[in-house]
């Protein structure tokens, strides 16, 4: 196996243990697949063997269902067997970002309006420091008809 979504090459152990289940039409419990391929390629331990299924699972060449492995759409056409399914539409990777539609009379944009106590902007008096120098509040607030010091 060279990677994801790649088949085994023709003559490998993984080819082999494809066209085995194949052979055996298609569908085989774990050990009866595994017996069936052994005939073929007889040096290869359980260990290997578990890994070589993980990699056909990988590859999305097999699947498992109910403890029994079975053979793939993808894993036919890569020994080259007339598959008859449908292609498969290829699936939209990530979909367009949702953007709310603009509302400027919604509630969510009208300010809140707070009512204040009178002197509840006096600290605003006493100077900054920065460094030695002192320096008076500004504001870049802007009120209609409103009192805003600054």
């Amino acid at each position: 196996m060279t990677g994801p979504r790649k088949g085994p090459g023709a003559g490998t152990r993984g080819y082999i243990a494809l066209e085995t289940l194949h052979s055996i039409g298609g569908e085989a419990r774990s050990n009866t697949w595994m017996e069936a391929s052994l005939r073929k390629w007889p040096t290869a331990g359980r260990v290997t063997w578990d890994r070589l299924v993980q990699n056909l699972m990988d590859a999305r060449l097999v699947f498992q269902r109910d403890g029994a492995f079975a053979i793939t759409d993808d894993g036919l056409a890569w020994l080259g067997v007339a598959v008859d399914a449908p292609a498969r539409e290829k699936p939209v990777i990530v979909g367009p970002r949702y953007v709310a539609p603009m509302r400027p009379l919604s509630t969510r944009n009208i300010p809140a309006i707070r009512v204040m106590r009178e002197g509840a902007f006096d600290y605003r008096d006493i100077p900054s420091l920065q460094g030695s120098a002192r320096i008076e509040f500004k504001t870049s607030l802007k009120v209609a008809g409103g009192d805003v010091a600054g």
